[in-house]
């Protein structure tokens, strides 16, 4: 207890916080798994009393899911999903265990971590365990022959949580997705992004051409997108609009709406967008969040993409993926591309429209997002 009590309070120095680490991971590849369990317990428990701010604390306890998360083990695994649930407020959220797991774990260790578990997991360790499970299905993964995913997606399902709603097997509009999935190691993370302009070029916003008539936006239109604003420094226009039966969508129609996104306009273009890249649009800002935000990870962007292309088009607020999927072949999408001073311009842009015939009427539904760091 006195080796333990003193790696804590070291973590309050500049060489603590570097041995600390190298101890931990000593510790996790030797198996000792309980002197990890004990130090993470110390680290909340004596903590503030040895001095540590509340910063200092949720730093060792990363050190300590990093050792367990990255040592090829069972013990280490589950070792991590207790931590998880014994100490919320300081581990990582579940959706980031998941992508550790993912990158330090193997597919049959954590197939096992759920068979073991059954219904004896909790919030957090479910949640964590069903976001690795949609990590791999979109890394193309088919899990809907393991009945330990069928089994969690049912535990899920009696527990009323949202991800239980997501198939186990990517759609075909999901095959783009593996592309904008984050990459985690022990030390560094990163992401590739679809946003930014492409250096083609736009054309003079024309004369307007007012013919809409504004109606409530749907709750989940801009699901996906959120992360770029609030507690980052993004704004979102989400808006819908009723429009004649079969009126053709093009840019004097869109420069007539009332949209803050093209006031002062200097150029625009609108290009056809086919519905597995809208959904990749979506799942990226989702996935990976904003200038000052990390973003939910892919099991929750997933879930967020589809809400966001399901309100996008129309589709019943409860409408499955596979629902959203089919009808999308009944909407036209598009990709907006305008240069006002809404937009911010440096790596977080987007606007998308889309369309849904109503019998003698036609929906048309805008949302654009942009942040800026």
């Amino acid at each position: 207890m006195g080796d333990i009590k003193s790696r804590v309070r070291s973590l309050k120095d500049f060489g603590g916080r570097r041995a600390v680490p190298r101890h931990l991971r000593r510790c996790a590849r030797a198996g000792e798994i309980d002197e990890l369990l004990e130090f993470a317990a110390t680290l909340h428990t004596l903590g503030p009393r040895l001095g540590l701010q509340r910063r200092d604390i949720i730093d060792g306890m990363e050190a300590v899911l990093q050792a367990l998360a990255y040592t090829p083990s069972l013990e280490c695994a589950a070792a991590a999903l207790t931590l998880l649930e014994r100490f919320p407020e300081t581990s990582w959220p579940p959706q980031r265990l998941a992508l550790h797991l993912s990158a330090g774990q193997t597919r049959e260790r954590c197939l096992e971590l759920i068979e073991r578990a059954g219904d004896e997991l909790g919030a957090a360790q479910a949640e964590a365990l069903a976001c690795w499970i949609h990590e791999r299905i979109l890394r193309h993964d088919d899990m809907s022959n393991e009945t330990c995913s069928i089994s969690l997606r049912e535990l899920l399902r009696a527990r009323g949580h949202p991800l239980a709603c997501l198939p186990l097997a990517r759609l075909a509009s999901e095959v783009a997705l593996r592309e904008f999935l984050p990459h985690v190691t022990a030390t560094s993370s990163g992401y590739s992004s679809p946003f930014g302009y492409d250096g083609a070029d736009l054309n003079p916003p024309p004369a307007p051409r007012c013919r809409a008539r504004e109606v409530e936006a749907p709750a989940e239109l801009s699901a996906a997108i959120r992360w770029w604003s609030a507690p980052s420094n993004g704004t979102i226009e989400a808006r819908a609009f009723v429009v004649d039966a079969g009126a053709e969508v093009d840019l004097p129609l869109l420069a007539s709406l009332p949209l803050q996104c093209t006031e002062d306009a200097r150029a625009m273009r609108l290009r056809p967008l086919p519905c597995a890249r809208a959904l990749a649009l979506l799942f990226a800002a989702a996935c990976n969040g904003g200038a000052y935000t990390r973003g939910v990870g892919p099991g929750w962007a997933r879930l967020y993409a589809w809400r966001s292309l399901g309100a996008l088009i129309d589709a019943p607020p409860d409408a499955p993926p596979e629902a959203v999927e089919a009808l999308a072949q009944t909407a036209r999408l598009f990709a907006w591309d305008i240069h006002s001073p809404w937009f911010a311009r440096v790596a977080w842009d987007l606007a998308l429209v889309a369309t849904r015939d109503r019998g003698d009427e036609t929906l048309l539904t805008v949302l654009a997002a942009s942040d800026t760091d």
